[in-house]
């Protein structure tokens, strides 16, 4: 007779409730710097992903590390997944993108923008959403928590009932794009995912900087 196989315990009893923590946290703390904006948009999103990024560390330290599958072919599927997303939004978004990212990111010179997506934003939604919260929750879940986690954070600089259409369209980009990432994260492992939006985030958000 064979054992039925049984979900991997935390290593630390609190690791589900300080991911729940962390999460509410960064959000308040999100939400209450929004008074700043636009001036202070840098500092509300260094404080706001700091957190998101230290909780998931805590609970990538204390508790079991994810399995990471650094195979070629799980690279490079998460590298084309990257490119069918950023791609078309590059192209199609013209000047409305560069718009778009100049009110994500007032003030901030192309090399600011580039590091804020690649170490910043993209290691700490990884690693809190992807590589921790998928772990106890069904992985079509996890996409509803990043996405009312981007739209707290985005939305306010978007200006919604300035330019509806636009942010109508961001809106549907960043469901779009959490979902897919997390489902890359199920079926290709943590690295394909990680790989994905750094790719899709790099046509998103740096390369309009470079034409503005």
């Amino acid at each position: 007779m064979t054992e039925e196989p049984r979900e991997a315990e935390p290593l630390y009893r609190a690791e589900a409730s300080d991911l729940l923590f962390g999460y509410l946290l960064a959000i308040a703390v999100s939400i209450g710097l929004t008074p700043l904006l636009p001036d202070q948009a840098a500092l509300r999103y260094t404080l706001s992903y700091a957190i998101l990024m230290g909780f998931g560390a805590l609970a990538w330290v204390l508790g079991k590390p994810p399995t990471v599958d650094e195979a070629p072919r799980q690279l490079l599927r998460g590298f084309l997944v990257g490119l069918v997303i950023g791609l078309p939004f590059y192209f199609i978004g013209g000047s409305g993108l560069r718009a778009t990212v100049e009110r994500l990111f007032p003030a901030l010179p192309p090399g600011a923008v580039l590091a804020y997506a690649l170490f910043i934003i993209t290691p700490a939604e990884t690693l809190f959403f992807r590589a921790r919260a998928q772990r106890y929750l069904a992985w079509f879940l996890v996409p509803v928590l990043s996405t009312v986690w981007c739209l707290i954070l985005f939305l306010p600089l978007l200006e919604p009932l300035r330019y509806p259409y636009p942010t109508t369209v961001i809106a549907v980009a960043i469901v779009t794009m959490n979902v897919l990432f997390s489902d890359l994260c199920r079926r290709s492992g943590l690295v394909a995912a990680f790989v994905s939006q750094s790719v899709a985030y790099s046509f998103l958000l740096f390369f309009p900087t470079l034409s503005a």
